[in-house]
């Protein structure tokens, strides 16, 4: 997909999707013998495809346009998965970011960070070009919202969980996608968490592995105390001075 700019480097996936807008991007080939993409030791991509693709083919669904494409793609922009009139293999592409939207008959795609433990990209492709600015806006929305979906969903699977902790100024927002969602390991160490919760907690996207103590204000004996109490709302302090009501879930073995 040429672009009407020169190609810049993709933004890190791993990068807080309040400092990171949605971006323009372009198709970006791989060389005719590709190297072998790294092995997947940490099962990252597997976790992506398993729980992204589902929403990634439900986004394909609503966007309702035969000259839409939806992209999944790695950390490194490496496509997992196209949805859509465009046939690209798994990973016989790269997603990278140009500078402006591409012009002429080019077409546009457009991207939202997947920004969790198990970070990946999602994209949509229009080769026709034709969108209006209010098909786009619409698109964009719906992007984000299924990004964010992603987000609640690759957190809360999160290998090696052991206790969730739910959280929202408003408690009946709690369960839903609009919650901000952390998982902890036994030991009490952050493993993943959402773009709400880190935005409700003032927390960077790198936390991970950060304490209980650190990320929430309250040691890990009293927030696993939390459990027998469920449903009982835990009370947190958030940024700006905003009391957070928290519930606690086990979601694998407290040891």
């Amino acid at each position: 997909m040429a672009a009407s700019s020169p190609p810049c480097p993709l933004p890190a996936a791993s990068a807080t999707p309040e400092r990171n807008p949605f971006r323009a991007l372009a198709l970006s080939p791989m060389p005719a013998t590709p190297p072998a993409p790294a092995a997947d030791s940490d099962g990252s991509r597997a976790h992506l495809l398993a729980f992204a693709l589902p929403a990634a083919e439900q986004l394909h669904r609503l966007a309702d346009s035969p000259d839409l494409t939806v992209l999944l793609a790695d950390r490194d922009g490496l496509v997992l998965a196209a949805i859509g009139h465009l046939a690209i293999a798994p990973g016989s592409a790269r997603m990278e970011a140009v500078a402006g939207a591409p012009g002429g008959g080019s077409g546009l795609c457009l991207a939202e960070p997947i920004a969790t433990r198990t970070r990946g990209l999602l994209g949509l492709a229009d080769a026709s070009a034709r969108l209006s600015h209010g098909g786009i806006v619409s698109l964009l929305s719906l992007l984000r919202t299924t990004a964010e979906l992603i987000e609640h969903r690759l957190t809360e699977t999160a290998p090696g969980g052991c206790i969730a902790l739910h959280l929202h100024s408003h408690p009946e927002l709690l369960g839903t996608p609009l919650e901000g969602l952390m998982v902890f390991d036994a030991e009490g160490r952050l493993l993943a968490s959402n773009r709400h919760a880190r935005r409700l907690l003032a927390l960077p996207t790198e936390a991970e592995g950060s304490t209980c103590l650190d990320c929430v204000g309250q040691p890990w004996p009293a927030l696993r105390a939390r459990l027998g109490r469920f449903p009982a709302p835990l009370l947190l302090d958030g940024r700006d001075g905003q009391t957070l009501a928290a519930l606690v879930r086990v979601i694998g073995s407290v040891g």
